[in-house]
């Protein structure tokens, strides 16, 4: 219908930027999901800060934002800050039929770039993966 939300799709990605030096996320693709920081239902206190006995009624989890307003996307991303204790947006992405196909050409991480060699992935120990 006219007017309801359509979710977010990627129109482009920065040259050399993670996304395009990754691979994996192709203009066309549509945002389905994003880590929130969200607060616990009953707001009852469970989780722990150091050792101070602090508690907080706050966790962060995937919501569905496939069909929310850039405005509700937005919030939830911007919710992942080191105000909750995260550094880093979790996000799920699907391919659409009007997802552009990549390139042969690949960039590798120590190529130029705009003129500047480019920074390394780095991958981060992710918490959510299992252990293998």
């Amino acid at each position: 219908e006219p007017g309801e939300a359509e979710g977010v799709v990627v129109a482009s990605l920065e040259p050399g930027g993670n996304a395009d030096r990754d691979g994996k996320i192709l203009v066309g693709d549509k945002l389905i999901s994003t880590s929130a920081v969200v607060m616990n239902e009953d707001n009852a206190a469970f989780v722990g800060l150091g050792g101070s006995g602090a508690k907080t009624s706050w966790t962060r989890k995937m919501i569905p934002v496939g069909k929310a307003t850039f405005q509700t996307i937005m919030g939830a991303i911007g919710s992942n800050t080191g105000r909750w204790g995260y550094n880093d947006v979790r996000l799920t992405l699907r391919r659409t039929d009007k997802s552009v196909p990549r390139g042969t050409e690949t960039i590798n991480r120590g190529d130029l770039i705009d003129g500047k060699k480019g920074a390394p992935l780095n991958k981060p120990k992710d918490e959510w993966e299992e252990d293998k």
